[in-house]
C-alpha cells in the first residue's frame, strides 16, 4: 500500500531509492499531483549544481589558456588504425549458458562416434601382427558403389543414365 504523506510503500522501494516507484507514480498521477514533487531533493538539478558549483569551473577561451611552452608547439595527431583483413565479425559474444544453435557436431566416419573426426580417432588403430588387408569384422569395409536407380548400373547414376536420357528425348 502506498502512503504519500509518509512517502512509504509496502515493498520499501519508495523509502530506499527516494524516488517514487511505478506503483507510487500511479497513485500520484491519480491524485493529480506532480511526480517531480515526490522525488527527493538530492536528485534535483538545484542540489547537483550546488554540490559541484565550487569544484567545476567552465573552460576559458582558447586565448586565455595557460599552456606551458614545452607543449605549445606539439600537435597531437589521431593514431593510424589499420583495419584487419576480411569481413568484420558481427556476431555477439554468447554467454556460457547460451547454446550455440549453428555449431555442427563433429562426427567420426571411422567409428561413427561424436566429438572427434577420423583423423584423431583411436578406436581402429592398426595393431602389430594384424593384416589390415584381409577381410575382418573389426576393420571397416569400403563403401559400396552407388547404383543407378533406373538400370542398376554402377558406372553412372540417375542424372546421367542413358536410359533416362533416351526416354526424355522421345
Amino acid at each position: 500500500m502506498v502512503d504519500l504523506q509518509n512517502r512509504t510503500y509496502d515493498y520499501h522501494e519508495f523509502e530506499l531509492d527516494l524516488i517514487p516507484c511505478s506503483h507510487a507514480a500511479v497513485v500520484i498521477c491519480c491524485t493529480g499531483a506532480a511526480i517531480y514533487d515526490y522525488v527527493d531533493r538530492c536528485y534535483k538539478v538545484e542540489s547537483l549544481v550546488g554540490m559541484y558549483n565550487s569544484v567545476i569551473r567552465g573552460l576559458p577561451y582558447l586565448e586565455q589558456w595557460n599552456m606551458p611552452d614545452a607543449f605549445g608547439s606539439r600537435v597531437v595527431l589521431v593514431p593510424e588504425i589499420r583495419r584487419r583483413a576480411g569481413r568484420p565479425s558481427t556476431s555477439r559474444a554468447r554467454a556460457p549458458f547460451e547454446a550455440s544453435s549453428s555449431a555442427r557436431r563433429q562426427f567420426c566416419t571411422r567409428c561413427h562416434g561424436q566429438g572427434h573426426n577420423r583423423r584423431v580417432c583411436t578406436d581402429h588403430l592398426p595393431i602389430d601382427g594384424v593384416d589390415l588387408n584381409s577381410p575382418s569384422e573389426d576393420v571397416p569395409q569400403r563403401r559400396a558403389l552407388k547404383k543407378c536407380s533406373i538400370c542398376g548400373s554402377t558406372e553412372h547414376t540417375y542424372p546421367t543414365c542413358p536410359v533416362r536420357l533416351s526416354v526424355d528425348d522421345i
